[in-house]
């Protein structure tokens, strides 16, 4: 009978220390998956911006030689490198939003933190970028007059 008592009193004490119930298992699986597609989603999208980076880099390379062989040193790269500028531009936002799926699945302050810093760095180069192609431009034609009446 005192044995009883005790191990009844053990066991609720144990009960007050047990862990707190669990989520059930439907939500836990489905926020999983949800977090794996996400993940597979940014890794695909980091890829397709390495591969545009990569595509840019030997399109501007096979230019540059075609463009030293017709002109030699004189000739005009500027044509490409606003092309190469365009394929950063575009490699860059995709990796924002690939960081930008990343972190939606797993926010932690620290994940935010990177994110916004990340995010900050990649607009910047950009802006430079689009800025440096726009300063390299020729000015646009003047409009025609108008027809006389």
């Amino acid at each position: 009978m005192v044995q009883s008592k005790i191990s009844r009193a053990r066991r609720r004490s144990l009960a007050f220390y047990r862990e707190p119930a669990l989520e059930p298992p439907s939500a836990t699986i489905m926020e999983e998956a949800i977090q794996h597609v996400a993940l597979q989603v940014a890794s695909v999208i980091d890829a397709l911006a390495t591969l545009i980076v990569a595509a840019a880099s030997v399109e501007v390379v096979v230019r540059s030689a075609i463009a030293f062989s017709r002109s030699g040193l004189a000739a005009n790269l500027q044509p490409i490198r606003w092309r190469l500028g365009n394929w950063i531009g575009l490699a860059l936002e995709l990796l924002i939003g690939s960081d930008v799926v990343r972190t939606a699945v797993s926010p932690s302050w620290t994940d935010l933190g990177q994110l916004g810093a990340i995010v900050v760095l990649r607009v910047v180069i950009n802006y430079t970028l689009v800025r440096d192609m726009r300063e390299g431009l020729p000015p646009p034609p003047s409009p025609p007059p108008p027809p006389a009446p």
